[in-house]
Formats: structure tokens, sequence, C-alpha cells
């Protein structure tokens, strides 16, 4: 099983340890990753947003490429996954912007025809693989962890685009966390916006809406968040000692992204998925392990 890695900027950039726990669990379920030559940036939600146009041209690069390639897509961030597939949707609705996209695409000797499969990485792993396959890879168990699940918007709406789960009530997420043998608990806030995209426009709106998020998820009783966002990772890791001298409370949860939580079942080592790199300790939920 081949793909052709796509792990975006934000991933290369400020999350080491997402990129390494993704690799080394890719690697034991025989999940072949082909870094993309070349890569550029997907054309986030914020540049959409000012220059749709340019948007558009980033993910068809992207896209031709692959399909240049004959590989699927395979990425780690919401925001690219939508990206991408909302590209898919604009060009297949358009004729004339496909090939206004095309006459600039040729400049590299790049088409794009008919684009290629784009999945999430957590998307591999549940119909791809399927559930009896990582169940089998699993060496040991969480007992008694308690996890907050967090989508993350971007893949999850639109939902016309996207076809990743039901917008309203997600569970692929929730399924492969309860392999682990950690629970997934109910949380009011589970499917609120992290903040992360109203960061540059509106920080305290962002800030506000991580922290809520934050305490709701500690407040039911979760001992982590699990995501399989970057910029939600971003929000509730990289910012969470900010956000406790803001708001003046000792509020602490670990938050962890899925392939970290899944590559410590396999037998991996804290390092070995990068839990070691997180900005809140999250050394804690080992303590769960079995």
């Amino acid at each position: 099983m081949r793909y052709l890695f796509f792990p975006g900027c934000q991933v290369l950039a400020r999350q080491a340890g997402y990129e390494l726990a993704v690799r080394n669990v890719s690697k034991a379920l025989g999940v072949d990753l082909v870094d993309m030559p070349d890569m550029n940036c997907c054309g986030p939600v914020t540049l959409r947003s000012v220059e749709s146009t340019v948007w558009l041209i980033l993910s068809s690069r992207i896209l031709a490429r692959a399909e240049k390639m004959e590989l699927g897509l395979m990425t780690i961030c919401n925001g690219c996954f939508a990206s991408l597939n909302e590209a898919k949707a604009y060009l297949k609705k358009d004729k004339k912007l496909k090939e206004k996209v095309n006459r600039m695409l040729s400049t590299e000797e790049l088409e794009y025809v008919n684009g290629v499969n784009v999945k999430h990485f957590v998307q591999v792993l549940h119909q791809d693989l399927g559930l009896e396959k990582i169940k089998q890879a699993v060496e040991k168990k969480f007992e008694g962890l308690n996890a907050a699940t967090h989508y993350g918007c971007h893949v999850l709406r639109p939902s016309s685009d996207l076809n990743f789960d039901d917008a309203e009530n997600p569970k692929l997420l929730d399924n492969l966390v309860e392999l682990t043998g950690a629970k997934s608990v109910y949380w009011p806030l589970k499917l609120w916006c992290c903040g992360a995209i109203t960061l540059p426009f509106d920080e305290k709106l962002a800030l506000d809406l991580a922290w809520k998020k934050i305490v709701n998820a500690k407040e039911s009783d979760a001992n982590c968040i699990v995501t399989i966002c970057p910029y939600c990772q971003l929000q509730f890791d990289l910012q969470q000692p900010r956000l406790r001298r803001l708001y003046g409370q000792e509020v602490v949860l670990p938050s962890v992204t899925y392939p970290q939580l899944l590559g410590l079942v396999m037998g991996f080592t804290q390092e070995e998925v990068g839990l070691n790199l997180n900005t809140v300790p999250a050394q804690s939920i080992l303590s769960f392990l079995r």
C-alpha cells in the first residue's frame, strides 16, 4: 500500500512529533509513504479568503504532480485535506476554471485531468487498512484512560465536498481511539472550533475558544485530548501554558495526536512517537498503559 505523503507546512515547521509518529506507525503497518519532491503549500483557508485563484493554483499543482506520479495523496493536516479536496470539487464543477488552471500548470509541463484520491491518515487507517489489521498490531492497551477526541473543522466541513464522516456526529476517530483501550468520553464542546483559524484576525476569540475547549474537556473527566489536526494541536498544546497565565487557572490537560496514541500501544517508545516533544508534558498517559 503506497501513498504520496503530503504532511503540509505546519507539520514540517512545528509538529515534528506528529510526523515522526506517522512515519513509524505507517512503516510498522506496511504503509509505504513516498515523499513528494518539490512540495509547495496547499494554500490554506486564510489565503483562500484573500486570493482564491492563488489557492486553487497551489492545490492544483500538488494534485497534478500526484496524478503524474500515479499515486494517491495522504495528508496528516486537516487544512491540506480540505484545500486539496475542495480544489478537486471546484475543478470538477467549472470547466473554464480547469482550463485556466491548466494553462498555468503547463509552464511546468503539468496537467490536471481528474485528480487523485486525497485521504487523511486516519482514513487510511480506518478504511484502507481496517480496524482488524490495526488490532493485530496492538501489543499493549490503555486501561482507565479517558480521551476527549477532537476532529477539527476542516475534515468535517463542508461535508458535501469532503465526505470524511458524519459532520454532526463523527465516529471515525472515536473508533480508532477505542482500539487503543482508551475510552472516548462525551464532552459538550467536542465539535467547537479550536480557534486556530481566527488567530491572525481575532486573537482574543481564538484564545477564548481554545481555553473553553480545554476546560470543558477537563471537566468531562478527560485525561487528554486526542486530535488529528496540527493547527488544533498547536492551540491545545503549544498555547496551553500561555492560556493558563492569561486566564489565571491551573488547568493542565495533555494533548496528543492520534498516531502518538496508537504508536504507544503498538510498542513504540515515547521518543519514537515524539511524545517527549510536546509542549505540555504528556507522559502522564503512560501510567495508563498496560
